[in-house]
């Protein structure tokens, strides 16, 4: 089951929260947070302005085009991620494309669903490589299908200059060294940058 947290009772420090969060961090690797300070009326908002740019023809969208700038922030085209090295890039701009896994895969996902203004929070293998495993990076999909998914991503890393290597081992691994590492290995454009 994925666990669904209350936002305040986290901020209050809510002991049972507080548990529940840890067991999500170290175990399945991600949990959902409800009653968030975003209201789901702003959420709308947020997606709205999401589908009203992705409706703009190409040509807008080429303005802000990371491939243009060598990033990895602003629009990506479909097919400007290669997440999957075994697979082709990503066809993703408003949905993105997965296969379903056959039941009792282990790779098989939980379904996860929220409404408007709930988050769904994963924890990241950079995490997973800094607490020496202690927190669980999930690796998550999406499952292809005709109906519209729109989802807002928001990533949260440490400074550019944090050493992100196991904690207690004498290894330096530099959080923006790693992720620009993982930059070069995801992004079609920086792919060719050497």
């Amino acid at each position: 089951m994925i666990p669904r947290l209350d936002a305040a009772k986290i901020a209050a420090g809510d002991v049972e929260t507080l548990a529940t969060l840890k067991s999500a961090a170290e175990g399945i690797g991600f949990m959902t947070v409800t009653k968030t300070a975003i209201t789901p009326a702003r959420m709308r908002d947020v997606l709205a302005a999401y589908r009203a740019f992705f409706a703009l023809p190409e040509a807008d969208k080429q303005v802000v085009n990371m491939a243009l700038t060598g990033a990895n922030r602003k629009w990506g085209a479909p097919l400007s991620e290669h997440v999957d090295p075994d697979a082709n890039p990503d066809y993703k701009q408003v949905f993105d494309c997965g296969f379903e896994l056959p039941a009792g895969d282990p790779r098989a996902g939980l379904p996860v669903r929220v409404a408007p203004g709930d988050f769904v929070i994963n924890f990241g293998e950079m995490l997973e490589m800094w607490t020496r495993g202690r927190v669980k990076a999930t690796l998550h999909r999406v499952v292809g299908s005709s109906q519209e998914r729109i989802s807002v991503p928001m990533f949260f890393n440490p400074n550019f200059d944090t050493n992100v290597a196991p904690m207690g081992s004498d290894a330096v691994i530099m959080a923006g060294e790693h992720l620009s590492k993982r930059f070069a290995e995801t992004y079609v454009h920086m792919k060719t940058k050497g």
